[in-house]
C-alpha cells in the first residue's frame, strides 16, 4: 500500500512540482537554498552599479548611404567646435580620402532637454534609463566606418543588477524537455534574472541603433550580434577579485578564467573580460569591464568619482572596441557565407532552381565590396604591433612559464588577421563555387527549356492533326476513290499513247 501511495504522490508532484511536494523530505534542499541565497547577495558595505553601456556599429561599403542619411538627420559635430567640418563632412572625406583619424563628437544630450553641458550642441533620442551619451567615430579603413557610443546610465537603472542579486528567492522545481524534474536553487534563479536583465539592456542598445543610426549589425536583425560592453563599478575590489567562493555574487555577474581577464595597470586599475571562446553565442560580441571606486564615492561627492571612471574607461577602451567590433563584423560575414552556401542545393524542381539562381544573384550583389574590405583590413593588421598605437596596454597572464606576458593589442591583431585571411579564402572558394553552380543551373534550365519546347511542338502537331480531322469533309472516302480512278485512267492513257508513239502535247506539258 505504501508503494502505491509513493507512486501516486510522485505522479502528483510531477504534475504540479511546486505545489505538491515530492515524497521525500526537503530539509537539506531548504538549508542549501538559504545558504545560496545569502551568499549570492551583495554585501551592505558594497555598492554595485552598472555605470555605462557601449554599443558599436559598423558601416561597410553597403551601408555608406545609411551612415550619410543618419548623420545628415542628426547634425552631430564636435563639442566646443566653433568652426570646421561636421560629422557628415568628416565621414564623406574619410571614405574618399582615407587618413585614419577619428572624430570625437563628445557628449550627446537627450533631444528636447535643456543643455546641461557647456559647449554641447549634439542631440539625439536616448533609450530609457540613459542620462547622456559619449560618441566617437573611427575610420578603420577607407571603406569601413565604426561608430562607438557610450551610454551613461542613470543611477536607478544602474542598480538593476544589485536589485536582482539582493532579492530574496527560494528554490523551485522545473520540468525538463524529457520529463525530468529538476530543482533550481536561488543562485541559479538569480543567474537567470541577471542574464535576462543583461539581455534587456543589450536589446535597448540595439533598438537605439536601429532607430537612430542603423548599420551592418542593425540590418542583420540579431540583437546579440551587435558588439557591446558594460562597465560595472564596485567599492574596493572589482568583480573579478576573490571568486574562490562557489556561490559568490561575483560569479553570477562574470565567471571567467584568469586567462580571459585583461588588466590595465594605469593610475586607475581597469580590467575587462573577453570570453569569446568560452561564453554562449549570446555573449560572443560582449565585454564586461570592471572598475573599483574609492569608498568615499558612496558620499554625495562620489558622483565626481563615478563620472571620472566613466570617462577614463571610455578613453582606455576607445581603441579596443572598434577592432573588437571589426572582428565580429568579419565573423558575421563568414556566418552569412556559410548559411548562403548551405541554402543552395541543386534539385530537380524548376522553382527551386530559379530560386537558387536568384539567391546567387543576391549574394553577388551583397558581397560586391567584401573582398576589398577584407583585403584592406588584412593589410592594416599584417605587420606585428600594428595596433599598439590604437589599443591601450592591457595584459593577461602567460599561458606557460616559458611564455611571456600576453598583450591584448597583439592578441587582437592575430585574431583579426587570421579571421580576415580565413574569410578571404572562404569568400573566394564560395564565389568560385557559386559561379560553377550558376553555370550548371543555367545549362540545366536551358535543357529543361528545350524539352519544354519539344513537348510544345508535339502538342501543336497533335492539335493541328485534330483540327485537320475535324475540318475533313464527310464524303472523303468517295472522293479518294474517284481520285484514284482518274489517276489510273490517266496513267493508262499515257501508257497507250507512249506505245503507239503518239503522245498528246498536253500530257507532255503536264509531265514537264
Amino acid at each position: 500500500m505504501s508503494a502505491v501511495f509513493h507512486k501516486l504522490r510522485f505522479a502528483a508532484h510531477w504534475l504540479a512540482p511546486n505545489f505538491i511536494p515530492p515524497p521525500y523530505k526537503l530539509d537539506a534542499e531548504r538549508r542549501f537554498d538559504h545558504e545560496s541565497d545569502e551568499a549570492s547577495r551583495v554585501p551592505i558595505e558594497e555598492e554595485l552599479q552598472v555605470r555605462a553601456l557601449w554599443g558599436v556599429e559598423i558601416f561597410g561599403p553597403n551601408e555608406s548611404q545609411q551612415l550619410y542619411t543618419a548623420l545628415r538627420k542628426l547634425k552631430w559635430d564636435r563639442s566646443f567646435a566653433t568652426e570646421g567640418e561636421d560629422a557628415l563632412a568628416w565621414a564623406k572625406k574619410q571614405r574618399s580620402y582615407y587618413t585614419g583619424e577619428g572624430y570625437d563628437i563628445g557628449v550627446v544630450e537627450r533631444a528636447g532637454q535643456k543643455n546641461r553641458f557647456f559647449g554641447v550642441s549634439s542631440k539625439a533620442e536616448m533609450p530609457d534609463g540613459v542620462d547622456y551619451a559619449l560618441v566617437r567615430l573611427h575610420q578603420i579603413c577607407p571603406t569601413v566606418t565604426c561608430v562607438v557610443v557610450c551610454f551613461v546610465l542613470e543611477r536607478e537603472t544602474g542598480n538593476c543588477y544589485q536589485e536582482k542579486l539582493n532579492s530574496k528567492r527560494k528554490g523551485v522545481f522545473r520540468r525538463g524537455k524529457l520529463g525530468w524534474i529538476t530543482r533550481f536553487n536561488p543562485f541559479h534563479l538569480k543567474q537567470e534574472a541577471v542574464d535576462a536583465q543583461r539581455a534587456e539592456l543589450r536589446q535597448s542598445i540595439y533598438n537605439w541603433f536601429s532607430r537612430t543610426i542603423p548599420g551592418y549589425f542593425s540590418n542583420t536583425g540579431l540583437s546579440d550580434s551587435m558588439p557591446c560592453a558594460e562597465l560595472i563599478s564596485t567599492v574596493g575590489n572589482d568583480i573579478f577579485t576573490d571568486q574562490s567562493r562557489h556561490l559568490d555574487w561575483r560569479r553570477i555577474l562574470a565567471n571567467p578564467s584568469k586567462y580571459d581577464i585583461w588588466e590595465n595597470r594605469g593610475p586607475t586599475p581597469l580590467r575587462f573580460v573577453d570570453g569569446r571562446s568560452n561564453w554562449p553565442k549570446e555573449l560572443r560580441n560582449f565585454l564586461i569591464v570592471s572598475a573599483s571606486l574609492p569608498s568615499s564615492s558612496k558620499e554625495m561627492k562620489g558622483n565626481n568619482s563615478a563620472n571620472k571612471i566613466i570617462h577614463y574607461s571610455n578613453e582606455r577602451l576607445g581603441g579596443i572596441l572598434p577592432y573588437f567590433a571589426v572582428t565580429g563584423f568579419l565573423k558575421e560575414i563568414s556566418r552569412e557565407l556559410n548559411l548562403t552556401r548551405e541554402k543552395l542545393r541543386i534539385t530537380k524542381s524548376r522553382s527551386r532552381t530559379l530560386r537558387s539562381i536568384t539567391e546567387i544573384q543576391k549574394f553577388f550583389d551583397k558581397s560586391a565590396g567584401v573582398p576589398s574590405v577584407v583585403r584592406e583590413i588584412c593589410k592594416s593588421v599584417e605587420r606585428p604591433s600594428s595596433l599598439d598605437y590604437y589599443i591601450e596596454e592591457f595584459t593577461s597572464p602567460k599561458w606557460r612559464e616559458t611564455d611571456g606576458v600576453r598583450f591584448f593589442a597583439e592578441e587582437q591583431r592575430k585574431i583579426l588577421h587570421q579571421t580576415a585571411l580565413k574569410l578571404l579564402e572562404d569568400e573566394s572558394s564560395t564565389r568560385e563555387h557559386f559561379e560553377q553552380l550558376a553555370s550548371v543551373l543555367s545549362i540545366k534550365e536551358s535543357i529543361s527549356a528545350q524539352r519544354r519546347m519539344e513537348l510544345l511542338t508535339v502538342v501543336a502537331l497533335g492539335v493541328a492533326a485534330l483540327s485537320l480531322a475535324a475540318a475533313w469533309p464527310e464524303d472523303w472516302g468517295e472522293k479518294i476513290k474517284s481520285l484514284n480512278k482518274k489517276s489510273q485512267t490517266l496513267i493508262e492513257k499515257i501508257y497507250t499513247e507512249d506505245i503507239s508513239g503518239e503522245i498528246d502535247p498536253s500530257v507532255m506539258a503536264k509531265e514537264n
